[in-house]
């Protein structure tokens, strides 16, 4: 779902991790690597998406806020009023702004309950959902 007049922008999470293993399956068979002679993988992608995922490591939310999503403008012009956000700046670096997680989380335990009930890990899209149900990402991403 996109809305920009409403201030939120998600992506399909399961489309993004299905990219990113298909081209690096592809990259993998045009190397002629084995699998098994691969220390890491590091993968690049969109930040500031929160992933949400349970105790059994099953994916909560499969259209996920990606960074430009600003459906929790109200909670930082809150924070930004609050002496906390001088120290967060001295820490950081950086202005408080919509894309900080806490922002997001704070949004979806207000606004999703349920799904926020069920959080046990949050895992950044720059990861990738590497967490996959078996907690396997080689064994799926190969």
């Amino acid at each position: 779902m996109t809305d920009p007049v409403n201030n939120q922008i998600e992506v399909n999470i399961e489309h993004v991790w299905e990219s990113v293993a298909a081209g690096s399956r592809d990259v993998l068979q045009k190397s002629n690597l084995s699998p098994s002679t691969i220390a890491g993988v590091c993968v690049g992608a969109i930040m500031h998406v929160p992933v949400p995922i349970d105790e059994n490591g099953t994916l909560l939310l499969r259209q996920v806020q990606i960074y430009s999503d600003k459906r929790c403008k109200d909670y930082v012009r809150a924070f930004q009023s609050t002496p906390e956000a001088l120290r967060a700046y001295k820490m950081t670096g950086s202005i408080a702004t919509a894309s900080w997680l806490g922002f997001k989380l704070r949004w979806i335990k207000e606004h999703q309950p349920d799904i926020y009930k069920k959080i046990l890990e949050i895992s950044y899209c720059q990861r990738i959902y590497q967490l996959s149900p078996n907690r396997q990402y080689l064994h799926r991403l190969f």
